[in-house]
């Protein structure tokens, strides 16, 4: 996604730059907004075309960057997002929805890498690791 895309071009050290314009800096931020927004769009399943055309509609995002994302050259995302049950989780794992016990009690937060659980008689145990 986006995001992987920024995450390459970003140098590990970060080189001094000139002090930027208040609008430049304020673009920017406009800009990482629109990307984050689609990115999370993208990640609940809706197609590039579907995400600009959701984009669109909401009034906090600039209209000509939003219209910038139909020109994009895509990367096909390394993520894939899976139903499972909870026995095939593996480390490593994001979670894209909450992981509740049988009596409704999280045991883990949507958006968490999951590290190694522990069954017991009475449904998932916390986590450990």
């Amino acid at each position: 996604m986006i995001s992987q895309q920024l995450i390459r071009g970003t140098p590990h050290k970060v080189p001094e730059l000139p002090e930027m314009p208040a609008e430049v800096l304020a673009l920017g931020a406009k800009m990482l907004k629109v990307a984050v927004a689609f990115d999370n769009l993208r990640m609940k399943s809706a197609t590039n075309d579907e995400a600009v055309l959701r984009l669109r509609y909401r009034s906090e995002f600039d209209r000509e960057l939003v219209d910038a994302l139909v020109d994009m050259k895509y990367e096909e995302s390394k993520m894939e997002l899976r139903k499972v049950p909870i026995s095939t989780l593996t480390v490593g794992m994001i979670l894209q929805q909450d992981v509740r016990n049988h009596n409704g009690v999280l045991v883990v937060a949507k958006g968490r890498k999951s590290r190694a659980l522990c069954s017991s008689g009475s449904g998932i145990s916390p986590w450990r690791g």
